[in-house]
């Protein structure tokens, strides 16, 4: 912005200049050859007045002797061809035209300018000549342009100072909107901006701050309302545990308590993701390797309860940080492992891998079981091929591109379903 404000203003003070100094520049030049010819016109006068004094009391035959030294630049040309003074031949071919019309004559020449003044005698036609050369039309030009251009020179220089001056308070003023939308964007509902100039401005950063409040309340209305219904399915979910309690057959019973436990744990998860504020700033993992491996010390307790093989490769630098919080890192994670344990039979094998490759860090969880369904697109938010709520891969998503990076899901290592968290490392997101 800073930059187009720049170059439009110098192409419009550069025209406003050219429009301006062109005309006085050929101004001058006029005015320096008209003062250059007058005054040679006032000499030849003067001359001429003379010559007309001298040939009345002494005659035209003793005119050239008597004659005093001439200007620079002004000659005689007599009747008999006889010349006195400085006559060019330019000067002497016009000086034969003004003598043979009896009137005055002048012209520009390739060295200047000629004028021929004809004085009539007695004896015939005296002609007096002045001669200006170019140097003499054209001086004081030069020096008049050098100033013009130096005006010219000056008055752009101002304007794009001014012009720069004037881009440092508007880009200013636009940068600040910038970064409070862009902290908005971030999460920070509390953002708010201050601009005073230019009005236009001032009244976007205005509609900013009154739409800041109106989004916090439209957001918390959302988020509570969330809350409230999913904690009001609790009640049915107690009355259906007590029901399933007094089923007689062991293992119905066993396999409801199950589902309803599933069930509980994801309305846990609505519940939190819908009361969860977002966080401006992740504080971010610091050492990605030793919390993976806080995680799986967690996981494996259940894993030997379920007599599930549980494998834990990482393969990462010390103190490798991704910029996602500790606690979010934790739901998204606990979601995909959460996931296998739901999904695959008792004693089904699973996996924890991460590395880093380039600058991300990929975190893997494979398992042994019969995959994702063919037909299943396993990141479709409130999708499940096994009676969920198919939000626990939706939880680790977003997670993973709050923090810059991605879910991918496929067949691993294991031979059955593969779920990837990409993350950046935080060097590479700086």
């Amino acid at each position: 912005m800073k930059r187009r404000l720049n170059l439009l203003v110098l192409a419009v003070t550069s025209l406003v200049v050219v429009a301006f100094t062109v005309p006085l520049a050929a101004l001058v030049q006029r005015d320096a050859d008209a003062a250059a010819r007058t005054e040679a016109e006032t000499i030849a006068q003067a001359v001429a007045s003379n010559v007309v004094r001298l040939a009345v009391t002494e005659g035209i035959e003793d005119l050239s002797t008597n004659v005093a030294t001439l200007p620079i630049g002004v000659g005689l040309v007599f009747p008999t061809g006889a010349t006195a003074g400085s006559v060019t031949a330019d000067g002497l071919a016009l000086s034969e035209e003004a003598a043979s019309q009896q009137r005055p004559l002048s012209t520009y020449t390739a060295d200047g300018w000629e004028l021929a003044l004809p004085v009539l005698t007695r004896d015939g036609a005296v002609v007096v000549t002045a001669s200006v050369p170019n140097a003499d039309l054209r001086s004081g030009v030069a020096r008049a342009w050098a100033l013009l251009a130096a005006l010219g020179v000056g008055v752009i220089a101002v304007s794009l100072t001014l012009a720069a001056r004037l881009g440092r308070s508007l880009t200013a003023s636009v940068a600040t909107l910038g970064e409070a939308a862009r902290s908005l964007a971030a999460g920070d509902l509390t953002t708010r901006v201050s601009v005073d100039d230019p009005p236009e401005l001032a009244d976007v950063a205005a509609a900013f701050n009154d739409m800041a409040p109106r989004l916090e309340q439209l957001i918390e209305q959302e988020r509570e309302e969330v809350a409230d219904i999913s904690h009001r399915l609790r009640t049915p979910l107690a009355r259906l545990r007590l029901q399933s309690e007094r089923v007689a057959d062991d293992a119905v019973r066993l396999s409801l308590a199950e589902n309803l436990d599933r069930i509980d744990r994801a309305v846990d998860e609505v519940i939190a993701e819908a009361r969860r504020r977002p966080e401006r700033v992740p504080a971010g993992v610091g050492d990605v390797a030793r919390f993976l491996s806080e995680r799986a010390s967690f996981w494996t307790v259940l894993a030997e309860e379920q007599g599930r093989a549980f494998q834990v490769v990482v393969e990462l630098p010390p103190a490798t940080a991704v910029s996602a919080s500790d606690r979010e890192l934790t739901a998204a994670l606990d979601s995909v492992l959460g996931n296998v344990f739901d999904h695959t039979d008792e004693g089904t094998a699973f996996g924890l891998h991460a590395r880093l490759d380039s600058d991300r860090v990929i975190i893997e969880v494979a398992d042994a079981g019969p995959g994702f369904p063919g037909e299943l697109d396993p990141l479709a938010r409130g999708v499940s091929g096994a009676g969920s709520t198919g939000l626990g891969l939706d939880i680790a998503r977003r997670t993973a591109e709050r923090a810059g990076g991605t879910l991918r899901t496929g067949s691993g290592r294991l031979g059955g379903a593969s779920v990837e968290v990409v993350l950046p490392t935080v060097s590479s997101r700086s």
